[in-house]
């Protein structure tokens, strides 16, 4: 699941998580007013690597536990 965070590099609404619900997590932010680079991921905050390896191996363990 995706949510909203602050981008490192420009300070600006961009998203963290699976890349799946980018538009949810950026409901409520005008296109004008995210990170120019939401759409590419290439702007991301600290967060970003974190947050996906987490991502991940919650996701693993709820698969192996199905």
């Amino acid at each position: 699941m995706c949510s909203r965070t602050t981008c490192g590099v420009c300070q600006k609404p961009t998203w963290s998580g699976c890349g799946m619900h980018i538009e949810s997590a950026l409901r409520g932010v005008d296109e004008a007013d995210r990170c120019a680079e939401y759409k590419t991921g290439k702007h991301k905050s600290s967060m970003f690597p974190a947050m996906c390896i987490i991502s991940v191996v919650a996701t693993l363990l709820y698969v192996s536990m199905a």
